[in-house]
């Protein structure tokens, strides 16, 4: 995890997003002190400053999703990419991780914007581990759905951790995940970088 923290003189510049609580659609920022943090911020489109976008390609499902995420006061801005693989798999993969991102900001961001360093990182891998629960707990609800359509047992779907076709191969599918997190106040700005898979941040 990777944590920067530039000290603020004159001016500032950032980012913003599409979520739901909190507010969704775009952020950014640029200001000076306090208050005039957010006011300076009222009249402009976040989209402009902070935004996804995808491009499915050939293939047949688009398996990647964005989260953006920033806070009623523009303190608090998130945006995070989620590179699924594995055709539907992967779609459904990274469509719940970015779902549950804007979530875990939408409902922390007020306490995350007093972590420490080791507090994140304690926070993060803690978050990416709840959300490799929810993927494979997923891929294992569509597994039995996909055999009791085609009449086929049930029985051992899980395999020590390992999500099975019937055929007893693994179920293939996925997605990384990368989550920048911007703190802006009035002395300086904290940005914190962590991921997972092979998407660096």
């Amino acid at each position: 995890m990777a944590m920067y923290a530039p000290n603020m003189h004159a001016h500032n510049n950032n980012n913003n997003n599409n979520s739901s609580n909190g507010h969704g659609s775009a952020s950014s920022s640029n200001s000076n002190s306090g208050n005039t943090l957010s006011s300076s911020f009222t009249h402009i489109d976040m989209s402009q400053i902070i935004t996804g976008c995808k491009d499915q390609g050939a293939k047949q499902y688009q398996e990647d999703s964005v989260c953006t995420f920033y806070s009623p006061d523009l303190t608090f801005l998130v945006a995070a990419v989620f590179d699924g693989h594995g055709g539907l798999n992967g779609q459904v993969a990274s469509q719940i991780v970015g779902k549950l991102c804007l979530e875990y900001f939408t409902h922390n961001w007020v306490k995350a914007k007093q972590w420490s360093n080791q507090q994140w990182t304690q926070q993060m891998e803690q978050f990416y581990e709840d959300l490799h629960t929810k993927v494979r707990n997923e891929f294992v609800q569509m597994e039995v759905t996909r055999r009791k359509h085609n009449k086929l047992p049930t029985n051992n779907v899980s395999d020590r951790g390992v999500v099975r076709k019937s055929s007893g191969f693994p179920v293939h599918g996925g997605t990384t995940c990368t989550i920048v997190c911007v703190i802006r106040n009035e002395r300086k700005w904290r940005i914190i970088c962590s991921n997972v898979g092979d998407s660096d941040a």
